[in-house]
């Protein structure tokens, strides 16, 4: 029951231990990435401070978890020998009053050696499997996750594509109430050069994701060659487009 219950706390605070080493990563991650951003906004110094604050509770989770995982095996020993004295205490009390023999103390005594030598032993891997769990919750999380794009079981395999290309009455937004496009409609013929211009967060790279059926829009659709992107094999259709990141 003991070790029920410290492992969930063992588990609570290893969990926390991978919340916080993910933002550690993701603001390295976000740091590099935006690097010439920080750079040209001469943000070092925010920038420096925002890891600091991510990092010291990073360290901090980490301190928790050390001294919660390093709290067991002392508990544990304590209960062993707790035990021991309790069984000393009262066996000893039955030998002088002639009610039990010193030889069946003692087995009795080996008895619970044997009985504590084990969760002593699986105490010194407790930690590590609490540990184990947490970081297999925080995958079965991302596992579990419900993808924005879903192939239909009948989707189909597109003939090599020709390229023309129609967005009917084209609704889509990132978040409910706030439109990214409304209304679209555009029809791109095969063999064209179209070109998308318009200010910072006018939508340009959203069509282009769109596109790609990177996401679906909420109302209309999309068609290439006449078939509608829901209704085909993602990889297939993909396989037969090509895109060139802004970034390199």
């Amino acid at each position: 029951i003991f070790a029920y219950v410290w492992g969930k706390r063992v588990r609570r605070v290893y969990r926390e231990t991978r919340k916080t080493i993910a933002s550690v990563s993701a603001k390295i991650e976000e740091s590099v990435s935006g690097m010439k951003e920080i750079h040209a906004f001469s943000r070092e110094q925010e920038s420096r401070q925002e890891f600091q604050e991510v990092n010291v509770s990073n360290m901090q989770a980490n301190v928790t978890a050390s001294r919660t995982m390093s709290a067991f095996m002392p508990l544990v020993t304590a209960f062993s020998a707790i035990g021991n004295f309790l069984v000393l205490w009262y066996g000893g009390n039955a030998v002088m009053n002639g009610t039990l023999t010193v030889g069946v103390l003692f087995a009795f005594m080996s008895y619970m050696q044997r009985f504590f030598w084990p969760i002593q032993s699986l105490s010194g891997f407790w930690n590590e499997v609490q540990s184990a769990f947490a970081a297999a919750e925080r995958v079965f999380h991302i596992m579990d996750t419900e993808i924005e794009v879903s192939e239909k079981p009948d989707a189909v395999v597109i003939p090599p594509i020709e390229g023309r290309i129609t967005y009917e009455g084209m609704n889509f937004s990132y978040e409910d109430g706030v439109p990214v496009l409304s209304d679209i409609d555009l029809v791109i013929e095969p063999n064209t050069t179209v070109a998308l211009v318009g200010p910072t967060g006018a939508g340009k790279t959203t069509m282009i994701n769109l596109l790609y059926r990177f996401y679906d829009p909420q109302e209309g659709r999309i068609t290439v060659d006449g078939y509608d992107l829901r209704d085909m094999k993602i990889e297939n259709y993909r396989k037969q487009m090509a895109i060139v990141l802004q970034d390199p």
